[in-house]
């Protein structure tokens, strides 16, 4: 379900990924109220899906300011899912927000990648 919260081809998007539609939705209005037209709000239930959205951003040369990612979704993992996107944005925001993680998980995304917070 790729979802586009707003569209603006101007500005730098915010790329929020979870699994749960209602977390995900939820962030997404949360974004919106705090930060309004600053910004575009892209939504993605998979990692998979987030790299999709992530080549077409780059495709069509736009801007990436922030992932927001769960850690624990079916495929692939959140701290997986950073660690490939920090190869290529290393200068991008990136959060890690979940009410699961493992330890290893925890040391995997803080040790390759430049992590900007680590929510639980």
């Amino acid at each position: 379900m790729k979802q586009s919260v707003q569209a603006n081809n101007q500005q730098e998007t915010i790329l929020c990924v979870d699994d749960e539609l209602f977390i995900l939705t939820t962030l997404g209005k949360s974004l919106q109220t705090k930060f309004g037209d600053q910004y575009n709000y892209e939504l993605a239930e998979s990692a998979e899906e987030a790299l999709e959205i992530v080549r077409e951003l780059k495709d069509d040369g736009l801007p990436l300011a922030m992932i927001i990612s769960d850690q624990i979704m079916p495929g692939m993992c959140g701290d997986e899912l950073l660690t490939i996107l920090h190869e290529s944005y290393p200068d991008v925001i990136k959060i890690l927000l979940t009410g699961q993680a493992s330890i290893e998980a925890a040391v995997n995304i803080i040790n390759n990648v430049d992590l900007f917070r680590f929510l639980t």
